[in-house]
């Protein structure tokens, strides 16, 4: 959630007449004394005709970046085969889930992703507590990490 920013999210169930695309409903969000409040834009939707237009999906295929080259010195092979496949999976199960155009696989799919991405959290503590990876790399892979997850809340809860 980025303050001043839009927030993407409220998917709701597709229409018999526009089934290849979901409509999200659009909030502004503004920081008062500390405070944030969200405001319904009146009535603007957008549709999202691709999975890589999800907000989630993008910042998951950052987090996968991020984890590939952060580990691509390891040789803990079983550790980084571990924690690059689990990346990869919270993008590729929001991407299958969205190509599969009913909300119940969406969201199912989504469930899976948003375990993938505790995986990679947690494997990013052991990781920390190893020194196989500095506390910058950490901090900025676990609020990733979080975000996602908090995303694809969000996301679940409107399907």
């Amino acid at each position: 959630m980025t303050i001043g920013g839009i927030i993407r999210g409220a998917v709701p169930p597709l229409s018999a007449a526009n089934k290849d695309s979901r409509k999200l409903k659009v909030y502004k969000v503004h920081k008062v004394h500390k405070v944030h409040k969200v405001h319904k834009v009146k009535s603007r939707k957008m549709k999202i005709e691709r999975f890589e237009d999800i907000i989630a999906w993008q910042k998951a295929k950052d987090m996968t970046v991020f984890i590939y080259k952060d580990f691509a010195d390891s040789k803990d092979f079983g550790f980084k085969d571990q924690i690059q496949r689990s990346s990869v999976l919270v993008m590729n199960n929001i991407a299958e889930g969205f190509e599969r155009k009913t909300n119940n696989e969406f969201k199912q799919f989504l469930y899976i992703a948003k375990g993938s991405c505790g995986e990679v959290r947690s494997m990013l503590y052991i990781a920390k507590e190893l020194n196989k990876i500095s506390e910058s790399s950490f901090n900025k892979n676990v609020k990733l990490t979080e975000e996602i997850s908090k995303i694809l809340s969000g996301l679940i809860k409107t399907l």
